[in-house]
């Protein structure tokens, strides 16, 4: 039996456990924070872009910039966004600060102390008294020379497919690309730079800079350049501001941008012929430049729609300026210098660091979830499919006889009670009106603090197979292991105080005994106190554990729980396996795991059937259920080394590891999906996280209604299907983080009694068929 100076499972009274662990964390929390001090102001620095090389003028050393000071939103307030002037041509674009200087107005690019170039009559009459004005300057010298410039990409269907054309073509192009898709799709961005391509920033996430912080904005464009070096060893100079037009009113409305971008010292690029390929879908012209021999950049998408149509104007494009003596040229090779404004550059720390933490936000969550969505989804399916098919097969081929004649064991029918006072006498009745006569009945009050000893006296006292005892209060392994030391019986029945047992369900259970190689044999557990959708539930989780589940197990000769509400037991068994250990709150699985390494058959009977009663609250449940799953991982943990053995079949190789793959998923795809879930929801993407829940759910009401088909119960009990993904999922998952913090700290995790009975469970009418009488005062029953 029990040694009682054994420890329950992961308890660790002294901590020591706790403090390793919290001396590792804090380690690792103060080498990370060490490399965050160190790296993130670097990350977080404006990169070192190459400016565009201007030749001095003698406007540099009369006026200098005094807007510079100022942040963009300042600046941007001051220049506002109606009448702006907009001077110049090019297809490049910057804010300029208008001063005078001897007479003569000149346009100083703000944020820089070079570039003062001085304006002519005709922009002189056009900026009138204004301060400031958005310049387009950059016109390139190269006639007939055309630019083919891509937005928002790379993307994985269209990107590819568009490289193909230019490199059938042999022509460069310049990709404006976003933070993110590099991210997400490395490889292509590889591919572009390895085949020549320019490749400019385009921010991280394509935002509008009006609905963005300061700091968010200048990160937008910094991250980006970093995970473009990070990822393709290029540096580029060049920046596109996502939603801007070539009009003077778009140019306007982006103030914002356009200055954050030029504080960085970013070559801010437009256009000068927009494609419109965006509306292509939409029945909008494919519409070609005007080759009149005059520069040309266009600009087109190879990202965020349906760019199919955009991949054959790419190829028309392509020969109408050929056809028109057109030579392509990338940005950088439009505006060439040294340093070029699109090189390679050695990859920092910063890059790389940058480069991780994107991918660990964009990539990995979506990445892992992805797998895990189908694993889970197929590990599921595939369960329920083995799991169905197994449960049938084995129902139909354990059409059970009844008790061989002659055979007829003493059953002893331990209850360990402690507070049990308001359901104990039910219980014990519905023992005695038993078809099965030759029982006894020992009651064990574990030192109750209500009437239970009191109650159990009593009924001592009127029927002469039932034995009260009381002993100080152990816990339930150590009530049932003294109820076993008194038991005469070869036959254990170890039932929970508030159960009902039919008349035909003690004889069903000891059939069995019949075959010396059986050693235990679970019940049907039915809830008996059905009153609202908690309980409900319960029952519907109980058919599927049973009639799916476990005959799933017993089909492989594999049952791993023997439940307390419901099971027998070769009293030779219990005592080889050393007794009920309180070492863990689940003495019936740990006993049950027991039998298997003793190599005994343990089986399961469906006709066997009790009744018990449920949790009714929420509350309630999720105290029972803590119970349940922080005692099933201490047995798991007390009989490791049966995984993966041979000697214990298919309990061993099959049943245990895909147990504790089931639970411990979740602690690891949980938080992974909440990211995920969360990230969609701000995005509007539904599509994944109803196309995950109704693919969970309908697995689930697959199960379910297999389960309630099996068990030959109502239809209605399939109401509370949305239970189990609505309000049982997320305890499970606070369980499941509670119970692994729990053994991690090594806390005690309570006792394994239940919370007070109500006393409100209503069995069925025919849950005891035999009319139990008391037996007078002077005589026996």
């Amino acid at each position: 039996m029990e040694k009682h100076d054994e420890k329950p499972i992961f308890f660790d009274h002294k901590g020591r456990r706790w403090q390793k662990i919290s001396a590792v964390v804090l380690v690792f929390l103060a080498i990370l924070t060490g490399f965050l001090y160190v790296n993130v102001p670097k990350l977080l620095a404006d990169d070192n872009v190459v400016p565009l090389k201007v030749a001095a003028t003698p406007g540099d050393a009369k006026v200098k910039d005094g807007a510079s000071g100022l942040s963009p939103e300042e600046i941007a307030a001051l220049v506002g966004r109606t009448n702006t002037p907009v001077i110049g041509e090019g297809p490049l674009v910057r804010v300029v600060h208008l001063q005078m200087a001897d007479n003569t107005y000149y346009a100083t690019p703000v944020y820089s102390q070079t570039g003062s170039v001085p304006l002519g009559d005709k922009e002189r009459l056009m900026v009138g008294d204004h301060e400031f004005a958005l310049q387009r300057y950059g016109q390139p010298s190269a006639a007939k020379t055309i630019a083919l410039t891509y937005d928002d990409g790379p993307d994985p269907l269209y990107t590819p497919r568009i490289l193909d054309v230019l490199a059938k073509n042999n022509v460069q192009a310049t990709f404006f690309e976003t933070g993110s898709n590099i991210t997400k799709h490395p490889e292509i961005a590889k591919r572009q730079a390895q085949e020549g391509h320019d490749l400019a920033n385009h921010t991280f996430n394509h935002v509008d800079f009006d609905f963005v912080s300061s700091t968010r904005a200048e990160q937008e464009i910094n991250q980006t350049s970093r995970v473009l070096t990070a990822t393709t060893g290029v540096r580029s100079s060049f920046f596109r501001l996502p939603y801007m037009g070539n009009d003077e009113q778009s140019m306007r409305n982006h103030l914002v941008g356009i200055l954050t971008a030029q504080k960085l010292g970013y070559v801010i690029a437009n256009h000068n012929f927009d494609s419109d390929d965006w509306m292509f879908n939409n029945g909008g012209k494919q519409l070609l430049p005007n080759f009149d021999g005059q520069p040309i950049v266009a600009l087109l998408h190879d990202a965020g729609g349906d760019r199919t149509k955009t991949i054959a104007y790419t190829q028309r494009l392509i020969d109408a300026a050929k056809a028109n003596g057109y030579s392509f040229v990338t940005m950088n090779q439009m505006y060439s210098q040294q340093p070029a404004l699109v090189a390679k550059e050695p990859v920092s720390v910063a890059d790389r660091t940058s480069l991780a933490l994107a991918s660990a936000y964009l990539v990995w969550p979506h990445t892992v979830v992805g797998k895990l969505f189908y694993l889970t989804v197929f590990t599921l399916f595939i369960t329920m499919f083995f799991n169905v098919a197994l449960a049938i097969y084995n129902m139909r081929k354990n059409r059970f006889k009844k008790i061989p004649k002659g055979y007829r064991p003493l059953v002893s029918v331990i209850i360990s009670a402690y507070n049990e006072e308001s359901v104990l006498e039910g219980t014990v009745k519905s023992v005695l009106g038993s078809n099965y006569r030759n029982i006894e009945i020992i009651i064990v009050d574990d030192g109750s603090k209500d009437n239970t000893g009191k109650v159990a006296a009593d009924l001592a006292r009127r029927y002469k197979r039932v034995f009260a005892f009381s002993k100080p209060n152990g816990g339930k392994s150590s009530g049932l292991n003294f109820g076993v030391k008194h038991a005469k019986g070869e036959i254990i029945v170890g039932i929970d105080a508030d159960t009902v047992f039919p008349a035909t369900t003690m004889g069903n259970l000891v059939r069995h005994f019949a075959d010396p190689e059986v050693g235990a044999v679970a019940g049907n557990v039915k809830v008996g106190n059905i009153h609202n959708i908690v309980t409900r539930w319960q029952m519907l989780d109980y058919m599927i554990g049973i009639y799916i589940e476990r005959n799933a197990q017993a089909a492989l000769g594999s049952v791993m729980i023997v439940p307390g509400a419901c099971g027998a037991w070769r009293k030779n068994v219990i005592l080889a396996a050393g007794g009920y250990k309180h070492v863990t709150l689940a003495e019936d699985f740990d006993l049950t795991l027991s039998v298997h390494r003793l190599g005994y058959k343990v089986l399961q009977d469906n006709d066997a059937i009790s009744y018990t009663e449920a949790p009714e609250t929420i509350k309630a449940l999720t105290k029972q259920r803590f119970r349940w799953m922080y005692g099933t991982f201490q047995a798991f943990w007390k009989h490791r080394d049966m995984f993966f053995r041979r000697k214990y079949g298919w309990t061993g190789m099959f049943v245990m590891p895909l147990a504790i793959y089931n639970a411990f998923i979740p602690l690891f795809f949980i938080p992974i999906l909440i990211t995920v879930n969360i990230e969609n929801l701000m995005a509007g993407n539904f599509t994944s996280l109803i196309l995950f829940f109704f693919a969970t759910v309908s697995i689930q009401a697959a199960m379910a209604i297999i389960a309630v088909i099996l068990a030959k119960e109502k239809p209605s009990h399939l109401l509370a299907i949305p239970f189990t993904r609505l309000v049982y999922s997320p305890i499970r998952t606070m369980l499941l983080y509670r119970t692994a913090f729990r053994a991690l700290r090594g806390a005690y995790a309570g006792s394994v009694w239940n919370t007070a009975r109500t006393g409100s469970m209503v069995a069925p009418s025919n849950a005891a068929k035999r009319e139990v009488t008391a037996k007078p005062a002077t005589a026996t029953e």
